[in-house]
């Protein structure tokens, strides 16, 4: 209607560095969302914890629902980016494997308890669920085409098929996901440990990377 006023949520004009103030409300609402779980938490719980209005935030997002789907796609991205290692580096299949594994250990740890709330948040909102399921499915894909790759290299030898290899290891790092949470000041032997599964399993040489920077460690440690 000509002359009728638009809401908030309805603005188009948006300045250069609305693009910061949206990542604001997303960083605010991951607080939030981890502390108090989807259906504890409101708009205003939002909007007071990056200091803005309920107002304010509509120009962003058009709902509580809105700006969770948004979350959800950035922890989707950030476990996924996690998995890249720059073929460039000249790295081994066994240091590029281990330096994946461990930083995708890392990003799964600091989003653990959002991924519990998006998966419950998946059974009953269909965006979420197709996000949920990239989250599930995407980690073990690249994981299969890691250890595949090896093999066509010659320097895997893994102790089944690579598909339910991968999906064991994505498996494996959740728990331990679990385990550093509870327990951050041992990360440095859950990340030996699980560089040394995951090598392991896929049937790679370990004299490489942090595997064995590790256990140097531990000799020197024991020797003394």
């Amino acid at each position: 209607m000509p002359g009728a006023k638009q809401g908030w949520a309805a603005r188009t004009n948006r300045q250069p560095h609305d693009g910061d103030r949206r990542q604001e409300i997303i960083r605010a609402a991951r607080a939030v969302f981890a502390k108090l779980g989807y259906s504890g938490t409101t708009v205003a719980d939002i909007a007071t914890e990056v200091g803005i209005s309920r107002a304010a935030f509509y120009v962003y997002f058009a709902s509580k629902a809105d700006v969770f789907a948004a979350l959800a796609r950035a922890v989707r991205d950030d476990l996924i980016t996690a998995q890249d290692v720059d073929p460039a580096a000249g790295l081994t299949d066994t240091a590029i494997f281990e330096q994946a594994t461990v930083a995708y250990l890392k990003a799964y740890t600091r989003n653990l308890a959002l991924l519990t709330v998006i998966e419950h948040s998946a059974i009953s909102d269909p965006q979420v669920s197709e996000t949920w399921r990239e989250i599930s499915e995407r980690p073990v894909k690249r994981a299969t085409r890691y250890i595949e790759r090896a093999i066509a290299n010659g320097t895997a030898a893994p102790a089944g098929s690579s598909d339910v290899i991968a999906e064991a290891l994505i498996g494996i790092v959740a728990q331990f996901a679990r385990i550093l949470e509870k327990s951050p000041r041992r990360r440095e032997d859950l990340e030996h440990d699980i560089t040394r599964i995951s090598t392991r399993l896929v049937g790679l040489p370990t004299a490489a990377g942090l595997s064995n920077v590790r256990t140097v460690k531990r000799r020197k440690a024991t020797v003394r």
